[in-house]
């Protein structure tokens, strides 16, 4: 799959763009401020419905205008796949795939593979484990689509767990709470077991490009979790370890209001 053509209606300082690289290696050149790097975050949006920038959505839209569009033709052998958003400055995103609505928004990610490598992307050696999840996160949901999918429905979970200890302190209701520590421990298995897959899957490439770089040691990258015991536990235990440490923890989470145990607090290293 490659980028075919793409056009830009108010978006950054551009009113009006139409862009068509030619294959292989595109090189942007001009003056700082010319909107090159503008350019690059349109095409990552049209993959990752998001900025690499770390903005919200309106940040994109031209200063003054009702609205950012962006289109984009995706094509792979003899089919291409047109993506659409409009970002409005006020209101919600919409998003279609050649000309419908898409079901869930992971769905376009699988359709546009975009990579980009940034300066700020050395934060994820450099700063706090939420990078690495967050990095791992990104990695599984565009290698397996139910990753996403899992992720989705424990963050989902961990909001409802949080809001309803938050509200009820230690009087929370504890068959309401073990309704959500169920959903937790179970979409949190999952989540892990997808972020060790690609742990696993980065240690050869990793060892690799240290060897390139010099390297003449052994380079490793550890997935560490308070809540689960060496080895390699399979789903029904990662479950009924997470939902067991969720126990331990109530009474501390009820005394702070929040969860203090899950894929949320894990840190790969």
């Amino acid at each position: 799959m490659h980028l075919v053509w793409m056009e830009l209606k108010d978006l950054r300082s551009y009113e009006t763009l139409r862009f068509e690289p030619v294959p292989g290696v595109n090189v942007l050149v001009g003056d700082n401020g010319a909107g090159k790097t503008s350019v690059l975050e349109a095409i990552g949006y049209l993959g990752t419905m998001r900025s690499f920038r770390s903005v919200p959505d309106t940040a994109l839209v031209r200063d003054g205008a009702d609205a950012a569009v962006l289109r984009g033709g995706v094509g792979g052998g003899a089919t291409e796949l047109t993506v659409e958003v409009e970002i409005p400055a006020k209101g919600r995103r919409a998003i279609l795939v050649n000309g419908k609505r898409p079901k869930r928004v992971r769905d376009v990610l699988l359709s546009v593979p975009v990579v980009a490598f940034l300066p700020d992307d050395l934060d994820v050696v450099k700063r706090g484990p939420g990078m690495r999840r967050d990095y791992l996160d990104d990695l599984a949901s565009r290698l397996w689509p139910q990753a996403g999918a899992d992720l989705s429905d424990y963050e989902r979970a961990l909001r409802q767990r949080n809001s309803l200890i938050k509200q009820g302190g230690r009087h929370t209701d504890p068959v309401s709470l073990d309704v959500w520590d169920e959903r937790l421990a179970d979409a949190g298995a999952r989540v892990l077991i997808h972020r060790r897959s690609v742990t696993a899957e980065l240690q050869d490439e990793m060892m690799e490009a240290y060897h390139v770089v010099g390297g003449s040691g052994v380079l490793r990258w550890e997935y560490l979790s308070g809540w689960v015991s060496d080895g390699e536990p399979d789903l029904t235990e990662l479950v009924e370890a997470l939902r067991s440490s969720l126990q331990e923890r109530r009474h501390r989470d009820l005394e702070i209001r929040t969860t203090t145990v899950g894929p949320h607090r894990d840190e790969p290293d």
